[in-house]
């Protein structure tokens, strides 16, 4: 059990009187969770449920901490009437939202585990030592541990039921636990299973444990397939851009937010961010931090993009002290705090281009990636210019060119034929 303990005196004092923002929460409690998780794997996965709660509560309209949106929050997960979460996962959340709402409402981070009721399978001593081991080789945190612990157990129990020793499992028993014992009690996912048997398998064998012949680090999850969404053409910009420009409905704040997507590929959290020092006018660049990844970035801005912006600064944008580029035109002028999604669809609309599901906002970014592709840009260039970690998460944002493939295509007449209904006549 680990508890990690934040020194937070003048700040507690600060959320029990005024509240915390959300994103000052968010940021705060990631950077406690990245002090103690060692897999950036689960890192990841608590990230995603801590933007899944602040995406509800600014669906209600609430910047601020509420323990009873909190509370709202997780009904609607339990009551999970559409099957949409797993079982697993509902239980992760509620951690998740236990260790926001300590933080929050007493400035103690708590990552102890809730004792469980009942321990099932129970196994000898030699098999827990084995269990301990593989934990220590892996530098398993306490909280991965206490996730995997009952899966190891459940292994050994399976194993000591079969009257032998780990010295004497084999590939096919692994290999067993996973397809016909495992389902009998799991309905959900199995990848914690294999996460176990894999690490499990390689201490076996590394320490001459048990003979396993076969590479059970190979193991891998099906996982969920990757739907490719079309990014907008040239051909659409185009007429999305005219219809912005030729409208009187449409501002140039539209104009310029739309362009900074598309011709600098910036998320649209990070357009909202975006401060007047961050533009180098002289340089025709801006350098941010970006918000979702905590990564510095410097883009090119191209002259049209440039002199969007500052139109809109000049003839459009409200004068007020604020440094934030994109301001609301209702005073107090304070930085714009979402996209109107209502805007954009009816920017789409008027454009005549075609409605397409998951198609939105941020698939002027996809556009932008995929121009660069087709214009014959390297990936590691992309990659850097879209401020990503690796080239891996370039993969959603690059839609494959038809002309680029065709060149791959290529006949059979250098292959000869010698045998089969191909064969010339007269040579059979």
């Amino acid at each position: 059990i680990a508890i990690h303990q934040v020194s937070f005196q003048s700040k507690e004092d600060t959320i029990m009187e005024n509240g915390i923002k959300m994103d000052v929460l968010s940021k705060e409690l990631m950077d406690g969770i990245r002090a103690q998780e060692n897999s950036n794997k689960t890192f990841l996965t608590y990230e995603k449920v801590i933007r899944k709660i602040c995406l509800y509560f600014s669906s209600l309209g609430y910047d601020e901490y509420d323990p009873d949106i909190i509370r709202q929050f997780m009904d609607c997960m339990k009551n999970n009437e559409q099957k949409k979460y797993c079982k697993g996962y509902v239980k992760f959340t509620e951690r998740v939202v236990r260790i926001m709402v300590g933080y929050a409402e007493n400035g103690v981070f708590d990552f102890s585990h809730k004792p469980n009721k009942k321990k099932q399978y129970t196994i000898n001593e030699h098999h827990q030592r084995i269990v301990t081991d593989i934990a220590k080789e892996n530098n398993l945190s306490d909280s991965t541990l206490h996730e995997l612990d009952h899966i190891f157990r459940h292994l050994f129990c399976f194993v000591e039921q079969k009257g032998i020793s780990a010295e004497q499992i084999t590939d096919d028993l692994m290999i067993e636990f996973i397809t016909k014992e495992i389902p009998k009690t799991v309905k959900y996912t199995i990848y914690r299973t294999v996460r176990v048997v894999k690490m499990t398998a390689a201490y076996l064998k590394s320490h001459d444990i048990a003979k396993l012949e076969k590479d059970l680090s190979i193991l891998k999850m099906r996982g969920q397939r990757e739907r490719i969404i079309n990014p907008f053409t040239v051909e659409e910009m185009n007429s999305i851009l005219n219809t912005v420009e030729s409208s009187e409905k449409y501002k140039l704040r539209d104009r310029a937010m739309i362009l900074m997507a598309y011709d600098a590929g910036l998320r649209g959290c990070d357009i909202l961010n975006l401060k007047l020092k961050d533009i180098d006018w002289k340089n025709s660049t801006l350098s941010i931090i970006q918000k979702k990844t905590g990564k510095p970035v410097i883009l090119p801005l191209s002259g049209k993009t440039m002199n969007a912006i500052a139109d809109y600064m000049l003839k459009e944008r409200p004068e007020c002290n604020c440094c934030s580029v994109f301001v609301s035109e209702i005073s107090p002028h304070k930085p714009l705090r979402k996209i109107s999604f209502k805007r954009f669809h009816a920017i789409l609309k008027d454009s005549e281009v075609k409605k397409i599901s998951g198609r939105g906002f941020h698939s002027f970014r996809r556009a932008y990636a995929t121009e660069m592709s087709n214009a014959g840009v390297p990936l590691e260039t992309i990659s850097q210019m879209l401020g990503h970690r690796n080239t891996d998460e370039d993969k959603p944002y690059l839609t494959y060119n038809r002309d680029k493939i065709s060149f791959l295509t290529f006949d059979f007449s250098l292959i000869p034929i010698i045998a089969g209904y191909y064969m010339e006549k007269e040579e059979a």
